[in-house]
């Protein structure tokens, strides 16, 4: 067994949200003393599953701010790599609901207040830039019509020679 270890940053239990950039929001942090002679996929895999979370949507490691899928053993070779060079790997878990735990005795306006608004905000922008985004890509394509349309234009006064 092998005395250099390895730490691994995992972030639980959040969402990845896009908004100046990738997020990892409402999350927890953990740090893995991980042995490199044990560490597998299935080894994380398990790992994951043993703090709670059952239905993992994916995995993904970061390189400089670079997200790569964690999906097999070449990921966890990379991940020690990585490790290696900068000291240690963050993990990002997404994950599903796995079971929904009942509460007695909750009053529901309380929880409706409770909402975290700058999450909500954050969420509500999001789909408001896709949204966005979908109509300037369309007014993009509108505008290299039309843009076309007066090249043809001015390509037929040129050839007649009425320009």
């Amino acid at each position: 067994m092998s005395d250099d270890r390895f730490d691994v940053v995992v972030h639980h239990g959040g969402i990845f949200v896009q908004n100046r950039g990738l997020h990892y929001m409402n999350g927890e942090k953990s740090t893995w003393s991980c042995d490199p002679d044990r560490w597998s996929y299935f080894e994380v895999v398990n790992a994951i599953k043993e703090i709670g979370y059952v239905n993992i949507k994916g995995m993904w490691y970061a390189i400089e701010r670079m997200l790569h899928l964690l999906s097999d053993d070449n990921g966890v070779i990379n991940m020690v790599n990585v490790v290696r060079h900068y000291g240690e790997v963050h993990l990002f878990v997404v994950h599903g609901v796995d079971e929904a735990e009942i509460v007695d005795g909750v009053n529901e306006e309380e929880v409706g207040n409770n909402v975290d608004e700058k999450f909500y905000t954050s969420v509500m922008n999001q789909l408001l830039l896709k949204r966005l985004g979908k109509w300037i890509l369309r007014l993009e394509k509108m505008t290299f019509r039309v843009h076309m349309r007066f090249m043809k234009c001015r390509l037929r006064f040129v050839k007649s020679g009425s320009w």
